[in-house]
């Protein structure tokens, strides 16, 4: 047999049950729900690193400037050149072909400006000459003033 006080603490138990509920389920619920609808319509842009696109007919990852623009508050244009970054990789590849993405920052991107000289260049090069028989492709995902968590 159930008291009094056991009934009432029962009672207040599911009280704050429901209040906790409604001040931290219903808020996470709705924001689910937001999303979704955002998603379903169209709205904002995707932050992958890679998008797929056609171009003649043929399937490529081209760099995504979305994917940068979600670290920074300004857009990368204004502190970069863009153009540096635009590069797309066929979406198949090809037999007896390596691809080596280079991660990284300033260093690795090459900085002050000089991609010819820079480390992912230099191991491209030293690459084919170590194993001519293999097709390598290097590409450098580096953006100068990223930290290593934005990678």
């Amino acid at each position: 047999m159930t008291t009094d006080i056991e009934t009432k603490s029962a009672g207040r138990l599911r009280r704050w049950g429901w209040r906790l509920f409604c001040l931290v389920l219903v808020p996470v619920l709705l924001l689910a729900i937001l999303e979704g609808v955002l998603r379903v319509s169209g709205c904002g842009h995707s932050t992958a690193y890679f998008l797929e696109r056609e171009v003649a007919g043929e399937r490529y990852f081209v760099a995504n400037r979305y994917f940068y623009e979600q670290f920074y508050s300004e857009p990368v244009k204004a502190f970069c050149d863009w153009d540096s970054f635009e590069f797309s990789v066929p979406a198949v590849k090809p037999p007896n072909t390596y691809r080596v993405f280079v991660l990284g920052s300033s260093a690795a991107y090459g900085s002050p400006p000089a991609p010819d000289f820079s480390f992912w260049r230099t191991l491209e090069v030293m690459l084919r000459k170590k194993y001519p028989a293999i097709r390598f492709e290097v590409y450098c995902v580096a953006m100068p003033g990223s930290n290593s968590y934005v990678m």
